[in-house]
């Protein structure tokens, strides 16, 4: 799964053990299509903020372990979390690209019954991070995903049996 991170054209990070599953599936989807890109999971995402004051300062990432992670060659960035995305992106503020990050992650919609229909209704599966890494890549969708899946990701069709 995944290729040398300074030969992606993506970076995956996931926070939480089912967004990690999702990116799994996510890049393996790129894989097959031959889509250079790395994954990553942040277990501490604190410690890859901006500080604010020295106490924080000597609990954050060394420098060589965030520049091995997340190269400024490879500016695209996918975030997949188990809260907010909007949230999430201001603590880790300094592996923001602007444009060339997206976040997908809890989007306050709920009323199913299993994990699999929650992360789809919160636009935070596979499918969605395959379809914000196409975006990302500058590629088209159908390069990444099948009409199938494109359509239950349109809400013309359901998820069941496709995505979830």
């Amino acid at each position: 799964m995944g290729f040398e991170v300074d030969r992606a054209r993506i970076i995956l990070t996931a926070v939480g053990a089912y967004q990690l599953e999702e990116v799994l599936r996510a890049s393996r989807r790129l894989a097959e299509r031959g889509v250079p890109h790395a994954v990553n999971y942040l277990l501490e995402p604190g410690r890859f903020r901006k500080p604010r004051g020295p106490r924080e300062t000597a609990h954050l990432a060394p420098s060589d372990v965030v520049a091995r992670l997340y190269p400024e060659a490879v500016p695209n960035r996918l975030f997949l979390v188990h809260t907010r995305p909007e949230t999430f992106l201001g603590v880790v503020a300094p592996l923001h690209t602007g444009p060339h990050t997206i976040g997908l992650g809890f989007s306050n919609h709920g009323g199913t019954l299993d994990v699999h229909g929650m992360l789809f209704v919160n636009r935070a599966t596979w499918a969605h991070c395959v379809d914000a890494a196409a975006r990302l890549c500058g590629s088209a969708r159908g390069e990444f995903l099948t009409e199938d899946e494109s359509a239950a990701l349109d809400a013309r069709r359901a998820p069941e049996g496709v995505i979830i």
